[in-house]
């Protein structure tokens, strides 16, 4: 009887305790490197699917590894229904633009620059995470807002191309004004000229002797 009794008991704490459903996503990738240039845009496309049992809405961004290199980012929010696999991952995009890496020296201020770039390119290591997303991001229905713990890894390669200094401009503007200074001379003799020429002139006069 005490058997009996003691298995009861336990079924019903079992069967008192609340059911936590699991939460989370999966995250396929494509590429785990990718070659930049600077002050450029790149988008990259994710799979995002959810065997878990609760829906989501999820938001890519990348790393703090990438601090120093990438200016701005941006990814829309996507809503993963629970129980979907690999093969049913949602494509999701995350687009940032790469700020200037490569030091230039120029002349006057941003004018008339030139670059030698280093023997090795800079490269930064980091990962693409998959997070939740903030609920003013959130698109269709509301999902769990979970907060998730999985990314998938990502090295950005900054190309470098080698400037030569352009003094054309400078040039252009040198010839402007030394054409605009030899035609103000001209100007300048033609008119004294004329103030020369442009005075009375004498009639001359005959004197006739008898």
């Amino acid at each position: 009887m005490k058997k009996i009794l003691l298995i009861v008991a336990i079924l019903a704490i079992t069967l008192a305790m609340p059911v936590h459903a699991e939460r989370g996503v999966g995250i396929k990738w494509y590429s785990e490197a990718e070659i930049v240039g600077e002050e450029s845009t790149r988008c990259l496309e994710y799979g995002i699917y959810n065997p878990w049992d609760t829906d989501v809405n999820a938001i890519l961004k990348v790393s703090d590894e990438f601090a120093a290199v990438v200016e701005k980012q941006e990814s829309d929010a996507v809503f993963v229904k629970s129980a979907t696999s690999s093969t049913q991952a949602l494509a999701s995009n995350l687009c940032f633009t790469i700020g200037d890496v490569y030091e230039e020296e120029c002349l006057i201020g941003d004018f008339f620059c030139e670059r030698v770039c280093p023997a090795d390119r800079f490269e930064y290591s980091g990962q693409v995470i998959v997070e939740e997303a903030p609920r003013e991001l959130d698109s269709g229905p509301t999902g769990s807002g979970a907060t998730f713990g999985i990314a998938a890894p990502l090295r950005l390669i900054v190309g470098c191309s080698d400037q030569e200094r352009d003094l054309t401009p400078l040039y252009y503007a040198g010839g402007m004004i030394a054409g605009i200074v030899t035609l103000a001379a001209v100007k300048r003799r033609h008119s004294k000229g004329k103030g020369k020429k442009g005075g009375k002139k004498r009639k001359p006069h005959f004197v006739i002797r008898i």
